[in-house]
């Protein structure tokens, strides 16, 4: 028989409970080891592969509904590549996708880079101090601000 033969069952008075028919995924689902995460994960891949996953979501199916292959049921986990991941962290993950945030994570802009956070010469001297420009290149004082300039009598002078 052909690997995408399969039928689809659900009986309305069993919301959220799907039967899946046919013979290779019958055969599939029991050469599949249920007691090894890697094994489920694989399982679900073949049902990524023939299509029957994509079926089961267009039919209305969704995460946490009873599906049953043969003897066997499982929970349907559309979506879920790796058995290790919780399901909190993949909430988390659809969370973070839903505000279209980049990198999946919440990040805050980082502050301005200062040598103190508080304190120290950038909040006592701000307004004294000449530093780079928007070029990237030392801000200097010209002419004109250099005649202005003029030592107050408590004023620091540093020497080399």
């Amino acid at each position: 028989d052909d690997s995408d033969d399969f039928e689809i069952i659900s009986d309305p008075a069993y919301p959220g409970q799907w039967r899946v028919n046919g013979n290779y995924i019958e055969q599939v689902a029991k050469m599949t080891h249920w007691e090894y995460p890697e094994a489920v994960e694989r399982f679900g891949r073949q049902l990524d592969a023939l299509g029957i996953a994509a079926e089961l979501q267009r039919r209305g199916a969704v995460d946490g509904d009873l599906v049953m292959v043969d003897k066997f049921d499982f929970d349907f986990a559309p979506g879920m590549t790796n058995a290790y991941i919780p399901y909190e962290l993949l909430e988390k993950d659809k969370m973070y996708a839903e505000q279209e945030l980049t990198g999946g994570m919440l990040v805050d802009e980082p502050e301005a880079w200062r040598p103190f956070k508080s304190g120290g010469y950038l909040d006592d001297d701000s307004d004294e101090l000449v530093g780079f420009g928007e070029f990237d290149d030392w801000d200097m004082l010209d002419e004109a601000e250099i005649e202005e300039f003029k030592y107050e009598e408590d004023d620091d002078v540093w020497q080399a």
